[in-house]
């Protein structure tokens, strides 16, 4: 901690920073991260602004009073540890919390979904190679395979009407879902 006084706090069983009235600038250890984690997330409560670099893009993000609100600090490809440097500014008088931090999946998104002569087409954001997909009605699956190297995943249900295509997420990457009309 470089500026600032904060107050030491637990959240989730992890250490936390209560700031209140005067802006604090703090780096954190280097954070060893497993692939594909892409990024050092935190969690902010209570009114202020706080923003980060691990290394990649700087984020911002505005406390809400009574809800955690988690944001993540984009780690540049290729590297295997990185510190978060914080620069919070509570506003006015009002107290400002950062929660833990810890290593982030990089997330995966659906990029786009075709139905072709009654198969699902998708194609998924980088990252997403063998990542489990399947096509759901309700509870029920109808339809599963796995992303391939290209990020590609084809499905074939034998259903039809609205249905729900979801990448599962594991260990290290967070799963995406996109409703489907099946004919």
């Amino acid at each position: 901690i470089s500026g600032g006084q904060p107050l030491i706090g637990r959240a989730w069983g992890r250490t936390t920073l209560h700031i209140q009235a005067a802006p604090l600038t703090a780096v954190t250890p280097v954070m060893a991260l497993t692939p594909p984690a892409g990024s050092l997330g935190f969690a902010v409560r209570g009114a202020g602004r706080v923003t980060a670099r691990a290394g990649g893009a700087t984020v911002a993000v505005v406390g809400t009073p009574k809800a955690w609100t988690w944001a993540y600090a984009p780690v540049p490809l290729g590297r295997s540890g990185a510190a978060l440097t914080l620069t919070a500014a509570p506003a006015g008088d009002a107290a400002l919390d950062i929660g833990p931090v810890a290593t982030a999946a990089r997330g995966v998104s659906v990029r786009s979904v075709a139905v072709k002569g009654g198969a699902v087409v998708a194609t998924v954001g980088p990252g997403a190679q063998g990542m489990r997909a399947l096509i759901t009605v309700g509870a029920r699956t109808v339809a599963a395979g796995r992303v391939g190297a290209t990020g590609r995943v084809t499905l074939r249900p034998a259903v039809s009407g609205r249905a729900r295509l979801v990448v599962q997420g594991d260990a290290a990457r967070t799963g995406a879902s996109r409703v489907v009309q099946l004919p």
